[in-house]
Protein backbone atom coordinates (compact mmCIF):
# COMPACT_ATOMS: atom_id res chain seq x y z
CA UNK A 1 0.00 0.00 0.00
CA UNK A 2 0.94 3.78 -0.45
CA UNK A 3 2.03 5.79 2.43
CA UNK A 4 3.05 9.17 2.42
CA UNK A 5 5.11 11.20 5.36
CA UNK A 6 3.86 14.49 6.73
CA UNK A 7 6.75 17.20 7.20
CA UNK A 8 6.83 17.96 10.46
CA UNK A 9 6.82 21.93 10.18
CA UNK A 10 6.22 22.96 6.22
CA UNK A 11 7.46 26.01 5.46
CA UNK A 12 5.15 28.75 4.56
CA UNK A 13 3.94 29.07 0.86
CA UNK A 14 5.63 31.57 -1.26
CA UNK A 15 5.13 32.51 -4.74
CA UNK A 16 8.77 30.65 -5.46
CA UNK A 17 7.65 27.37 -3.79
CA UNK A 18 3.99 27.42 -5.55
CA UNK A 19 5.75 27.24 -8.86
CA UNK A 20 8.12 24.87 -8.05
CA UNK A 21 5.29 22.61 -6.98
CA UNK A 22 3.59 23.26 -10.08
CA UNK A 23 6.16 22.63 -12.06
CA UNK A 24 6.58 18.77 -9.90
CA UNK A 25 2.72 18.41 -10.52
CA UNK A 26 2.85 19.19 -14.43
CA UNK A 27 5.80 16.20 -14.29
CA UNK A 28 3.73 14.42 -12.67
CA UNK A 29 0.68 15.00 -14.97
CA UNK A 30 2.40 13.56 -17.92
CA UNK A 31 3.91 11.12 -16.51
CA UNK A 32 0.48 9.53 -15.27
CA UNK A 33 -1.21 10.38 -19.00
CA UNK A 34 1.89 8.43 -20.32
CA UNK A 35 1.88 5.22 -18.50
CA UNK A 36 -1.40 4.80 -16.93
CA UNK A 37 -5.10 4.19 -18.32
CA UNK A 38 -7.56 7.45 -18.27
CA UNK A 39 -10.61 7.31 -15.97
CA UNK A 40 -13.95 9.28 -16.10
CA UNK A 41 -14.86 10.38 -12.79
CA UNK A 42 -18.43 11.15 -11.88
CA UNK A 43 -19.57 14.93 -11.22
CA UNK A 44 -22.88 15.83 -9.99
CA UNK A 45 -23.74 19.53 -9.20
CA UNK A 46 -25.68 21.33 -6.67
CA UNK A 47 -27.94 24.42 -6.53
CA UNK A 48 -28.98 26.43 -3.97
CA UNK A 49 -29.45 30.53 -3.46
CA UNK A 50 -25.99 31.80 -3.40
CA UNK A 51 -24.66 28.57 -3.30
CA UNK A 52 -23.04 26.16 -5.86
CA UNK A 53 -21.66 22.32 -4.98
CA UNK A 54 -19.35 20.03 -7.39
CA UNK A 55 -19.08 16.93 -6.18
CA UNK A 56 -16.67 14.58 -7.82
CA UNK A 57 -16.68 10.77 -7.01
CA UNK A 58 -13.87 9.15 -6.86
CA UNK A 59 -13.15 5.21 -7.16
CA UNK A 60 -10.85 3.27 -5.14
CA UNK A 61 -7.61 3.02 -6.52
CA UNK A 62 -7.45 6.73 -8.52
CA UNK A 63 -4.80 8.44 -8.94
CA UNK A 64 -5.76 12.34 -9.72
CA UNK A 65 -4.87 15.87 -9.84
CA UNK A 66 -7.32 18.50 -8.75
CA UNK A 67 -8.60 21.70 -10.56
CA UNK A 68 -6.66 24.37 -10.05
CA UNK A 69 -9.77 26.71 -8.35
CA UNK A 70 -9.56 30.66 -8.41
CA UNK A 71 -11.16 31.42 -5.38
CA UNK A 72 -10.93 30.31 -1.48
CA UNK A 73 -13.68 27.84 -1.06
CA UNK A 74 -14.79 24.88 1.30
CA UNK A 75 -14.28 21.22 0.89
CA UNK A 76 -16.21 18.39 2.21
CA UNK A 77 -14.96 15.04 2.01
CA UNK A 78 -18.37 12.87 3.33
CA UNK A 79 -17.39 9.39 2.25
CA UNK A 80 -13.79 7.39 1.88
CA UNK A 81 -10.20 7.77 2.65
CA UNK A 82 -7.46 9.62 0.38
CA UNK A 83 -4.68 10.38 0.53
CA UNK A 84 -3.53 13.70 -0.72
CA UNK A 85 -0.77 16.01 -1.41
CA UNK A 86 -0.71 19.74 -1.90
CA UNK A 87 2.05 22.32 -1.63
CA UNK A 88 0.23 24.25 1.32
CA UNK A 89 0.28 20.89 3.51
CA UNK A 90 2.32 18.55 2.39
CA UNK A 91 1.17 14.80 1.86
CA UNK A 92 -1.89 14.03 4.34
CA UNK A 93 -4.13 11.11 4.78
CA UNK A 94 -8.52 12.97 4.66
CA UNK A 95 -10.57 10.37 6.26
CA UNK A 96 -14.56 11.56 5.82
CA UNK A 97 -15.84 13.14 7.45
CA UNK A 98 -13.47 16.11 6.51
CA UNK A 99 -14.31 19.54 5.72
CA UNK A 100 -11.33 22.40 5.01
CA UNK A 101 -11.00 25.70 2.84
CA UNK A 102 -8.20 25.92 -0.09
CA UNK A 103 -6.57 28.81 -0.84
CA UNK A 104 -6.89 30.01 -4.35
CA UNK A 105 -4.43 28.44 -6.67
CA UNK A 106 -3.96 25.51 -4.36
CA UNK A 107 -3.06 22.21 -6.85
CA UNK A 108 -3.66 18.83 -5.01
CA UNK A 109 -2.73 15.24 -6.06
CA UNK A 110 -4.46 12.47 -4.23
CA UNK A 111 -4.93 8.32 -4.10
CA UNK A 112 -7.93 7.35 -3.22
CA UNK A 113 -7.84 3.99 -0.90
CA UNK A 114 -11.79 4.07 -0.44
CA UNK A 115 -14.14 5.14 -3.01
CA UNK A 116 -14.28 8.99 -2.20
CA UNK A 117 -16.76 11.58 -2.02
CA UNK A 118 -14.94 15.41 -2.48
CA UNK A 119 -17.47 18.39 -2.69
CA UNK A 120 -16.37 21.88 -3.48
CA UNK A 121 -18.64 24.95 -2.02
CA UNK A 122 -18.64 28.45 -4.11
CA UNK A 123 -20.64 31.03 -3.19
CA UNK A 124 -22.36 32.11 -6.72
CA UNK A 125 -25.52 32.20 -7.96
CA UNK A 126 -24.61 31.12 -11.35
CA UNK A 127 -26.07 28.48 -12.75
CA UNK A 128 -24.09 27.78 -15.82
CA UNK A 129 -21.47 25.20 -16.06
CA UNK A 130 -19.54 26.38 -18.64
CA UNK A 131 -19.78 30.27 -16.98
CA UNK A 132 -19.03 28.34 -13.79
CA UNK A 133 -15.63 26.63 -15.03
CA UNK A 134 -14.90 30.24 -16.28
CA UNK A 135 -15.31 32.02 -13.13
CA UNK A 136 -13.92 29.46 -10.69
CA UNK A 137 -11.42 27.40 -12.10
CA UNK A 138 -7.58 28.22 -13.78
CA UNK A 139 -7.69 26.91 -17.32
CA UNK A 140 -5.26 23.94 -16.87
CA UNK A 141 -6.83 19.92 -17.68
CA UNK A 142 -6.86 17.95 -14.57
CA UNK A 143 -5.68 14.09 -14.81
CA UNK A 144 -7.41 10.81 -13.34
CA UNK A 145 -5.71 7.57 -13.70
CA UNK A 146 -6.83 3.81 -12.84
CA UNK A 147 -3.91 3.15 -10.29
CA UNK A 148 -5.76 -0.74 -9.98
CA UNK A 149 -3.42 -3.49 -10.84
CA UNK A 150 -0.49 -1.00 -11.37
CA UNK A 151 2.27 -2.53 -9.70
CA UNK A 152 2.90 -0.83 -6.16
CA UNK A 153 6.68 0.31 -6.58
CA UNK A 154 5.36 2.07 -10.18
CA UNK A 155 2.69 4.20 -8.10
CA UNK A 156 5.46 4.80 -5.38
CA UNK A 157 7.96 6.33 -8.32
CA UNK A 158 5.30 8.45 -9.86
CA UNK A 159 4.34 10.04 -6.31
CA UNK A 160 8.07 10.63 -5.54
CA UNK A 161 8.55 13.18 -8.21
CA UNK A 162 6.53 14.83 -5.41
CA UNK A 163 7.07 13.40 -1.96
CA UNK A 164 10.84 12.34 -1.38
CA UNK A 165 10.33 9.76 1.45
CA UNK A 166 7.92 7.12 1.01
CA UNK A 167 7.52 3.98 3.17
CA UNK A 168 6.01 0.45 2.42
CA UNK A 169 4.25 0.20 5.49
CA UNK A 170 0.50 1.59 5.92
CA UNK A 171 -0.24 1.46 9.71
CA UNK A 172 -1.05 5.14 8.99
CA UNK A 173 1.41 6.24 11.60
CA UNK A 174 3.59 8.44 9.42
CA UNK A 175 0.46 10.74 7.97
CA UNK A 176 -1.47 13.57 9.16
CA UNK A 177 -5.21 12.59 9.30
CA UNK A 178 -7.39 15.17 8.69
CA UNK A 179 -10.84 14.72 9.84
Amino acid sequence: MLTMHQEVAPAPVTDAIITDAHARVDLLESAMRSCLPSVELETVHHFAPGVYARELRIDAGVLLTGKIHRTRHLNVVSKGRIAVWSEATGPMMVEAPAAFVSDPGTRRVGFAYEDTVWTTIHPTDETDLVRLEEMLIEPHESVQVTGAGVPEHVLQSLLCILVDEMTDDNDGDDVEVQQ
